[in-house]
């Protein structure tokens, strides 16, 4: 193992007896490294082995077959309550964690105060822990683990857990862990947050890893997965293809919609120019919609949404949300529909369209996940965040010298 490598997992195989004489696989073949300083983030579906792989790593489950070597300390925080004592105080099992229960039983103040104080629990230390709420649990732990002299740092999605203000101060904890060199591996479902702090992202699915690299082309193939897994030949093409190449993919064909009062001809989103499906941060967007409404006296509206990788929605817009709206699709006949989004307005990343069809101001259909699409840097066609924010529009700013404050 060279210097920089801290824990290596080799061919890693966990199979569980389900009886009458059936096996599972929950990991298969699995195989990586982590380096010092290094954030390994890892996402796939409840039972793609997320978890099962934390356990091992952690020897709270035994493995099938397959070698773990690591160097250094490793700490895990993969389960509510695990190492604590539920009769004991949460002062008697900080001392008990960390090893700083002394015979006479006189508290070592300084660290023992630090820990409290970061987790917030002043007043319940004399408490047991099994009373604590979950939330009080994860504070203790974290507090523990990130006061604790610690080589490799395992994360299970608890961290999701709290308010925003223990969390931010995890989230600083965890940056500062990684400047001193410990190894992280972080299991999340927020895409963001992987993004953000990965260095490297493993992707998972029935305990073999899909996809090991750059964490926005893992979370981008993860995301096509997800929207696409009900058709087989598509999830054949995610699993196979090693980088994704399309820009725009669209999941659901407008122009098959089986409804009364209008059908869709096309449905399409373009760089403005209209010759380019590569959407890049400084160009405008367009969505066009051609439709043919089959009945007077009723009118269509058209909305769409922008939601991030976490499935917020960004902005919603519509041409009925106008004060004092008249509809200009009211009558029989074929039109033709373009909203444009202006350039330099949605941050790189990966986003998805929602459609909302009314009638007569009336939601008819919405679509969640009609396309997704993704914004690329026109320098280096890449869509890594390198800052995280879904809009980063081009705001006017004005500087003049000020002579007065100069002197």
């Amino acid at each position: 193992m060279d210097d920089t490598v801290i824990l290596r997992a080799e061919n890693l195989k966990k199979v569980y007896d389900i009886g009458d004489g059936k096996k599972i696989a929950a990991l298969d073949a699995i195989s990586f490294e982590l380096h010092k300083g290094e954030i390994l983030g890892i996402i796939g579906s409840n039972g793609a082995g997320k978890s099962t792989l934390l356990k091992v790593l952690s020897r709270i489950t035994g493995l099938t077959s397959g070698e773990i070597t690591y160097t250094g300390t490793l700490t895990s925080i993969i389960d509510i309550g695990t190492g604590f004592h539920p009769d004991l105080s949460g002062r008697e099992n900080v001392l008990l964690s960390t090893g700083l229960l002394n015979p006479s039983n006189k508290l070592p103040t300084a660290r023992y105060q630090q820990i409290v104080a970061f987790s917030g629990l002043s007043e319940f230390m004399e408490m047991p822990v099994k009373q604590y709420s979950s939330g009080m649990y994860l504070r203790l732990a974290f507090s523990i683990a990130f006061h604790t002299a610690i080589d490799i740092l395992l994360l299970d999605e608890v961290i999701a857990v709290g308010d925003n203000t223990f969390r931010k101060k995890c989230y600083d904890k965890i940056r500062e862990l990684k400047q001193q060199g410990v190894g992280i591996i972080l299991v999340s479902h927020n895409m963001e947050t992987i993004i953000e702090f990965s260095d490297r992202c493993l992707f998972l699915n029935n305990g073999k890893v899909i996809q090991n690299g750059e964490p926005f082309s893992v979370v981008e193939r993860y995301l096509n997965w997800g929207n696409l897994r009900k058709d087989k030949d598509s999830l054949r093409s995610v699993f196979t293809d090693d980088q994704i190449t399309d820009t725009i993919t669209y999941y659901t064909d407008l122009t098959q919609l089986n409804l009364e009062f209008v059908s869709f001809t096309q449905f399409e989103i373009c760089a403005k120019n209209g010759y380019s499906n590569q959407l890049y941060v400084d160009q405008e967007i367009q969505i066009t919609l051609n439709c043919v409404l089959h009945t007077d006296n009723s009118s269509l509206e058209i909305g769409y949404y922008i939601t991030n990788l976490n499935n917020v929605r960004i902005f919603i817009d519509s041409y009925a949300l106008r004060e004092n709206y008249t509809c200009p699709i009211c009558k029989k006949g074929g039109y033709l529909i373009r909203c444009t989004i202006p350039k330099n307005l949605l941050n790189l990343g990966l986003y998805n369209l929602g459609v909302m069809i009314s009638k007569n101001k009336s939601l008819v259909l919405e679509i969640e996940t009609a396309a997704s699409f993704k914004i690329i840097d026109y320098k280096t066609n890449t869509g890594s965040k390198n800052l995280n924010c879904a809009v980063r529009p081009q705001l006017d700013w004005e500087i003049t010298e000020n002579q007065s404050e100069g002197r």
